[in-house]
């Protein structure tokens, strides 16, 4: 999927499902699939049965997220990251894309305490930096912002 091969990925996840129809993992890379090839629909429909096996299941929050930020606006995302975030506290892609969030919903601080986390728990993750000169040059700070670069 990586590499745009989506029919060969297509291919690949019917044969997983085939084997393990129950593994939310599955589901999300299905979600993922269908919403990369613009199949919105029916992505909503893999991440929201990725849900169902699995409630708690940080990346199958993370999907769904995704999918409301696109439709709905960052703003109305934000409840769906911060649950992935209370499913697994500790994952990088989760933080980074709740920061991202955070700030194009306009909550700069929020965004920036986020992005520190992020640093924190993912230190060589070139996001956590980036996504404060991000911050820094929403602010008005390119000085900041480059270096941080």
């Amino acid at each position: 999927m990586a590499d745009g091969a989506l029919a060969d990925a297509g291919r690949k996840l019917d044969d997983a499902q085939a084997v393990d129809p129950e593994n939310p993992d599955v589901w999300v890379a299905i979600a993922r699939l269908r919403f990369r090839g613009g199949e919105h629909l029916t992505a909503l429909e893999a991440a929201d049965r990725a849900l169902m096996l699995g409630p708690d299941h940080a990346p199958a929050l993370l999907m769904r997220a995704f999918m409301v930020r696109d439709a709905h606006g960052p703003a109305t995302a934000l409840p769906w990251f911060e649950a992935a975030l209370a499913a697994d506290p500790e994952n990088p892609d989760v933080w980074a894309e709740y920061a991202a969030t955070l700030g194009d919903s306009g909550r700069g601080r929020a965004m920036l305490r986020a992005a520190r986390k992020l640093a924190a728990i993912a230190p060589e993750d070139p996001r956590g930096p980036y996504l404060q000169a991000v911050l820094a040059a929403r602010g008005g700070n390119p000085a900041l912002a480059r270096s941080l670069l």
